[in-house]
């Protein structure tokens, strides 16, 4: 079954909501102090903290390894790595399970389980003052936490507040979208 996550980044903060009418069923919000080292903290509807988000790699500036910690949801650290820039690919093992992040060329993203694809993302074309509207679609809600967590990995410290509006035009470099993958 096909089930929907809404997604509404305002900022550096993420809000994730089954409908536009209910409360959030997560939030996220980015957290940078002076002299330490920027992370994300993931909150349930009850604004409990859930699970922390912190880069630990980068390379030229750009964020390419981060640190999942979820002692709830993951017995242990869980690693998130970009495994290709230039394709857009993320991923992280959960115990035997792989997930796989793809941008894709057209402000869209995928995310597969074990090779197999459960879930896409379509986001905002525009952006207007740094918010963006992001649709999670998946066939895996079991597995809805981890998906999260690749997205804001991601995601990571992304912003465009100096900007009135913003277009993105995708990467043709990236995977494209599969639009028949339901029926796979």
């Amino acid at each position: 079954m096909l089930s929907k996550v809404y997604i509404r980044r305002n900022g550096l903060n993420y809000h994730f909501y089954k409908s536009k009418e209910e409360p959030d069923l997560f939030l996220f919000k980015y957290n940078s102090k002076i002299f330490k080292r920027p992370y994300g903290t993931l909150y349930n509807k009850d604004q409990v903290e859930i699970a922390q988000i912190k880069p630990v790699k980068r390379i030229f500036g750009y964020k390419t390894e981060f640190d999942l910690i979820a002692e709830n949801y993951a017995p242990k650290t869980n690693f998130i790595e970009n495994v290709s820039f230039f394709k857009g690919h993320w991923k992280i093992n959960v115990g035997d399970t792989t997930f796989d992040f793809y941008l894709n060329n057209d402000s869209k993203a995928s995310i597969f389980k074990n090779e197999k694809q459960i879930s896409s993302i379509t986001k905002d074309f525009v952006e207007f003052f740094d918010s963006c509207d992001y649709v999670l679609e998946t066939t895996d809600i079991d597995t809805i936490f981890y998906q999260i967590c690749l997205l804001l990995a991601v995601n990571f410290g992304n912003t465009n507040e100096e900007s009135a509006f913003t277009i993105d035009l995708g990467n043709p470099l990236y995977k494209k979208f599969d639009k028949n993958w339901l029926t796979k």
